[in-house]
């Protein structure tokens, strides 16, 4: 069962990496779109490119750090607390 778990935050942190790579892409080629639209300069590098590559790895980083805490929270206050009786 710990396998699963352990694969499910990999899963989480490839999935937030890609998602918030395209989101960061996505939201630098429309700041572009709108500079070359306003100056006429298309203005788009690799290296922004690069850096939000970064920002992307540590942000799903975060991401899944912080689903590993709660869920390690939940199993703890699980594990706390008895069950309640629903008859009462």
């Amino acid at each position: 069962m710990a396998i699963i778990k352990k694969v499910n935050y990999l899963m989480l942190l490839i999935y937030s990496t890609a998602f918030f790579s395209v989101l960061g892409i996505g939201y630098r080629t429309i700041v572009a779109l709108i500079s070359l639209w306003a100056i006429g300069e298309f203005a788009y590098d690799w290296h922004q490119v690069v850096i939000g590559l970064k920002m992307a790895v540590v942000a799903s980083f975060a991401v899944t750090l912080a689903a590993f805490i709660f869920n390690k929270i939940d199993e703890y206050n699980a594990r706390k607390k008895p069950p309640s009786d629903p008859d009462k």
